[in-house]
């Protein structure tokens, strides 16, 4: 019993271990069209490794955190707004496309239909979760946290920000730079000091182009 244990964890290290790799493969496949100035180019390498899907599986679901942060982080805001909106498949895996989804557009605008939908991603989960549900509950509560400190609703909450920045240090290239950018707004808002988590977005740019 505690060989298969052993083996089933090895597995699960292996695969988290390739995802990484492909994601950060991906990213450098981006960022090559993005620093040669070529915005179609940077989109053609995002669409080919990570092409868009309606319906999320426990398959897909995390290279569609990614494929929506960089449609983001690439300035296609049109585009990120029609994916999260038709995106279907348990509310599980919904709601964390979603939640990554509009905290990648919050982390390049203030537009109050993100800070609807993210409350709205919440509500979902909050009333139609269940109890397995906990975990991406507590995460949706404080992505819809800082969402609402971006907004000048409320003080922005320092434990919410170490869980999603901590949650993001685990996650590709885009998920980190649109959490570390996310983040980083909602503290500039609030009068705070946001230059950390914005250097830390551009150190992640940095890594991959090699500067």
């Amino acid at each position: 019993m505690l060989q298969g244990a052993l083996i089933g964890a090895f597995v699960s290290v292996i695969i988290i271990v390739f995802r990484l790799m492909k994601q950060r493969n991906a990213a450098k496949s981006v960022l090559a069209g993005m620093t040669q100035g070529n915005p179609q180019a940077a989109r053609a390498q995002l669409d080919q490794k990570y092409p868009a899907v309606q319906r999320l599986s426990t398959m897909n679901f995390q290279d569609q955190i990614e494929r929506i942060c960089w449609v983001a982080i690439l300035g296609d805001v049109g585009s990120a707004e029609r994916e999260l909106q038709a995106y279907e498949g348990g509310l599980n895996l919904t709601t964390q496309v979603r939640a990554f989804g509009y905290a990648a557009l919050l982390a390049h605008r203030t537009d109050a239909r993100d800070i609807q939908s993210m409350a709205h991603t919440l509500h979902l989960i909050e009333s139609e979760g269940g109890m397995m549900l906990g975990v991406i509950k507590k995460m949706t509560r404080d992505f819809a946290s800082v969402a609402k400190a971006l907004n000048n609703e409320q003080p922005i909450d320092a434990d919410a920000v170490k869980r999603l920045t901590r949650r993001a240090a685990q996650m590709g290239p885009g998920a980190k730079i649109a959490v570390y950018r996310y983040v980083s707004r909602a503290l500039d808002s609030q009068g705070q000091n946001g230059a950390e988590w914005a250097t830390k977005a551009d150190d992640v740019f940095r890594t991959l182009t090699g500067a």
